[in-house]
């Protein structure tokens, strides 16, 4: 709803405002005719709506996601964002930035192999100066397979018994691999992997210069979306669990999102997820709440994140998994709170919005709210 301040608006705006609102309403008054004392459109009300909807700048919801992928073209163009992306051999390096005049933010990722992998995510912004707002960590430490002695589909240390654990800093990988693809209007999609040498564990990193849908998944500029795959696991016994431990580092203490951005926006459903806070600014790391188990959608169940015992400077989590031979689970990784609403309001002042409400009320003209 459309909440205007009375400050906003001097009484001189008001009556012009009036005036303009009756005189748009003697015109649609004017293309009606009573019968049986109804107002009835003419013949020539579907035309008389469409010159309004021309005069306004009102576009139908059809034509405002040129791409198709449910975010309407001005929020796309006012988020859009420049990568750079260098590639080695066990490190890459991504800058995502945004220019709004002389002021920018940037995003940095960076993903190594060089013990186990990790994503280290960055948020600056510029006023005055490039200042670094927010720094998280998140390492995939080891795979843990598990009997789950108390049943509750969580991997506990202190209850659980340990079968077997593979530490993910023990094994090889393949050379980080990139690749570019076109996407709709302006859209480019880049997919990167991380493959271990066994091919057991792998990595895909998604991620795009703008909104993008990948396999069903709207993943934002603001964002990375990776796929988890575990293959041909060696189980060594078949009524075991699968964890997957993750470190988390940060300055502060991350903590439990049980409704994700993303989930609020409306851009996807059954996530859950971590976030962490500095200086106003947040981090996330977040996961469906459903896996592909041999190709079966399945619910999968998230530890509470707790105190590394290990490491007092960071805390950890398991992504539990059951027995299965594929396993591919899809988190996101980002920054939350900084997605523009578009770089287009309803229109570029107040009046017309004004116009609009008087003629629906008083004319039974009703125009179709664009979906945000």
């Amino acid at each position: 709803m459309l909440k205007i301040k009375n400050s906003i608006f001097p009484r001189r705006l008001l009556s012009i405002t009036s005036i303009i609102a009756f005189m748009v309403l003697g015109l649609i008054l004017s293309s009606m005719v009573i019968i049986d004392g109804v107002a009835t459109p003419t013949e020539d009300d579907e035309s008389d709506s469409s010159n309004i909807s021309d005069i306004f700048d009102i576009e139908d919801e059809e034509d405002n996601d040129h791409d198709d992928d449910g975010v309407e073209d001005d929020i796309e163009e006012a988020n859009e964002r420049e990568l750079k992306i260098e590639v080695s051999s066990e490190e890459a390096k991504i800058a995502s930035e945004r220019k709004i005049g002389t002021q920018k933010d940037e995003i940095k990722i960076e993903v190594k192999t060089t013990d186990e992998p990790e994503v280290k995510v960055e948020y600056s912004s510029e006023v005055d100066s490039l200042e670094i707002e927010l720094a998280f960590k998140i390492r995939f430490y080891l795979l843990a397979e598990y009997l789950d002695l108390d049943s509750n589909g969580v991997y506990n240390e202190t209850i659980d018994e340990l079968v077997q654990e593979i530490r993910l800093d023990s094994i090889d990988y393949e050379p980080i691999s990139l690749q570019t693809v076109p996407g709709a209007g302006n859209t480019t999609l880049y997919i990167m992997n991380i493959t271990s040498s066994n091919r057991i564990f792998s990595l895909q990193f998604y991620l795009a210069n703008e909104f993008a849908n990948v396999n069903g998944v709207l993943i934002a500029p603001t964002e990375v979306k990776l796929d988890i795959a575990i293959n041909n696991f060696p189980f060594l016994n078949e009524s075991s669990l699968l964890a997957l431990e993750l470190k988390l580092e940060a300055e502060s203490e991350y903590k439990h999102e049980e409704d994700t951005e993303d989930e609020v926006e409306g851009r996807s459903e059954n996530e859950e997820g971590v976030d962490v806070e500095m200086n106003g600014f947040f981090g996330f790391f977040s996961w469906n709440e459903n896996a592909f188990i041999d190709g079966v959608i399945t619910p999968i169940l998230a530890s509470p994140v707790s105190e590394d015992n290990l490491n007092s400077n960071e805390q950890k989590i398991y992504l539990n998994y059951p027995h299965g031979t594929n396993i591919l689970h899809d988190p996101k990784i980002g920054v939350e709170g900084i997605i523009q609403a578009g770089s287009q309001s309803l229109t570029n002042g107040f009046l017309v919005p004004i116009s609009i409400i008087a003629l629906s009320v008083a004319s039974g003209l009703f125009i179709r709210k664009k979906r945000r």
